[in-house]
């Protein structure tokens, strides 16, 4: 009996010691991309959250597998470029957006939201509106009801 109890003991550890290292050599084996270290790097550096497309993106599985053609340092240097334009192009934008005004518009009278339908019929008009502004486009969409 105190076989079995030495030798179960032994399984269950040994089994609990795989099971447990498991996560760790899979997250080793994923950061052995140089291109993903330069992402993580940078993803660090400018707090982004840079990432390889996936097939659940959209993208097709032929793109999803395709080799980057050009050195990691020239990666690192493209890709540090784009960041930083992101963030001036932000900053910009968030400056535009600042200075827009906010209105509210109180209107009545006869227009696709009338008061002289019959009750309980309601009407639905919807607005898209987009308008381009340094470094960024601002959309407005409006639903106006009865």
């Amino acid at each position: 009996m105190k076989k079995f109890k030495k030798r179960s003991l032994f399984i269950l550890t040994t089994l609990a010691i795989v099971i447990f290292s498991l996560p760790v050599i899979a997250a080793e084996q994923q950061n052995t991309d140089p291109y993903q270290q330069v992402i993580d790097k940078l993803n660090d550096e400018y707090s982004t959250n840079v990432r390889f497309l996936t097939p659940e993106d959209g993208i097709p599985m032929q793109n999803y597998n395709a080799k980057i053609n050009v050195s990691v340092d020239e990666f690192e240097k493209t890709l540090r470029a784009e960041i930083l334009e992101n963030n001036k192009a932000k900053k910009r934008a968030d400056a535009a957006i600042a200075r827009l005004e906010n209105k509210t518009i109180e209107e009545s009278g006869s227009g696709i939201c009338t008061t002289e339908m019959p009750a309980g019929l309601r009407s639905t008009y919807s607005v898209n509106r987009e308008k381009k502004v340094e470094g960024a486009t601002v959309h407005l969409n409006a639903t106006v009801t009865n």
